[in-house]
């Protein structure tokens, strides 16, 4: 019994300077070692494969196996951002979910060029096809015939030949066809018989599709522009005083999230502006922590959250519009502790669930100096109460902090 073609490969070459490349740099900065390993793991599944792998569930979690560290929602992110910045093909992604590029393609064509070529190969992008030599069914959308015969720039096939014995593959047919071409003669694939396949058989294969249209010319980003943007609006930050490479490189993602410059500059105006705003991002926070000019920049989410306001800071509403709580119908105990609170932290009474008279006799067993700061702690530091609905969960929740329960 024949043993079957092979489809794909043992090893395939990888350049040397692959980390030094553009798109991996950037997945690089944002992903860090994780997204460099995770490139590394699709291309070795891709030529496993062939020339092209269908994304999907079976194939993500095969790879989540070997990928310890890396969630499911980090390997969609990492693979989106790869289409997105061109290093698969966007168009067989969108609509087949296929990984694949002409680089991949080339690649795999050159290393199984002394192979049998296989009857159907779907989601060609490349004309570089071994093992037909055909020029029929090389076709452009101008109607133009290709005339490349295969990768090899030899139209032998050393494991596909006849055993007649008339080829030897250690003759050039170059040499021929220089001689054709010296004497005026002119020369085409049909001339040579030197392809396995009949014209049938080349016929069978499906159609190279038309190259994708051309790469539109970059944005010209203003740089130095949104540097001085920042450095206007953010003053007690961090100034911005040169564009760096990796700024040059994460930026323009960015911008292009955000829908180009004109769409991108009010959106950098109102980002930078909320920044300064923020308590929060101006380091009133539990580790006084503050925003950096690099940290928008840094992914895909910061820039988002600072713009639909999860870094606002949270404002008090006065005592009359705190329709949550019905101050005629408190008890004595909790009118007691609502008076303290508006003493020593009014913010906390923005907060919808309002103590009983059980949990503030919980509250009365903590020392009276203690509560008291714990309270202020609360009404100082605002971004302590964003998610919270319970005024007592949330002090009860802050001692346990401090006393390392």
């Amino acid at each position: 019994m024949a043993r079957p073609n092979k489809i794909g490969l043992d090893y395939f070459p990888l350049d040397v300077d692959i980390f030094e490349d553009e798109k991996i740099s950037a997945i690089s900065g944002e992903f860090g070692i994780k997204g460099e390993i995770t490139v590394i793991k699709l291309l070795c599944a891709i030529y496993r494969n062939g020339y092209f792998i269908l994304w999907n569930d079976l194939l993500k979690f095969k790879l989540l196996r070997n990928l310890p560290g890396i969630s499911s929602e980090l390997i969609e992110s990492i693979v989106n951002r790869l289409v997105l910045w061109e290093f698969f093909d966007k168009a067989l992604f969108d609509s087949v979910k296929v990984l694949t590029s002409k680089g991949i393609q080339k690649r795999y064509f050159e290393a199984s060029k002394r192979r049998k070529a296989a009857g159907d190969l779907p989601y060609l992008l490349t004309d570089e096809v071994c093992g037909c030599v055909d020029k029929d069914i090389h076709s452009s959308a101008d109607g133009i015939k290709g005339t490349r015969s295969n990768v090899s720039g030899c139209g032998v096939n050393v494991h596909n030949n006849s055993s007649s014995g008339d080829i030897n593959v250690n003759k050039n047919p170059t040499k021929k066809i220089k001689e054709k071409e010296s004497n005026n003669t002119s020369s085409n694939e049909e001339d040579i018989n030197i392809s396995s396949f009949s014209k049938e058989e080349c016929d069978s294969l499906p159609q190279t599709p038309s190259p994708p249209p051309a790469d539109p010319v970059p944005e010209k980003i203003p740089f130095q522009e949104i540097a001085d943007m920042w450095n206007a609006t953010c003053t007690i930050l961090p100034k911005v005083t040169r564009i760096t490479e990796k700024r040059k490189l994460k930026i323009p993602i960015r911008i292009k999230e955000m829908g180009g410059w004109e769409k991108a500059r009010p959106i950098l105006e109102t980002i930078f502006r909320k920044v300064s705003q923020s308590k929060f991002l101006n380091g009133d926070n539990n580790r006084g922590w503050t925003c950096y000019f690099d940290w928008i920049f840094e992914n895909g989410s910061n820039w988002v959250k600072i713009h639909e306001g999860n870094y606002d800071n949270v404002r008090p509403r006065s005592i009359e519009q705190r329709s949550s709580i019905d101050i005629g119908g408190l008890s004595q105990r909790q009118t007691n502790f609502y008076n303290f609170l508006r003493e020593n932290g009014a913010f906390l009474l923005n907060m919808p669930l309002f103590p009983t008279d059980e949990e503030i006799g919980n509250l009365n067993s903590i020392p009276k100096p203690e509560l008291r700061e714990i309270v202020r702690e609360i009404n100082n530091k605002t971004y302590l109460l964003n998610g919270r609905t319970s005024i007592y969960e949330t002090i009860m929740e802050i001692r346990s902090k401090r006393h390392g329960t």
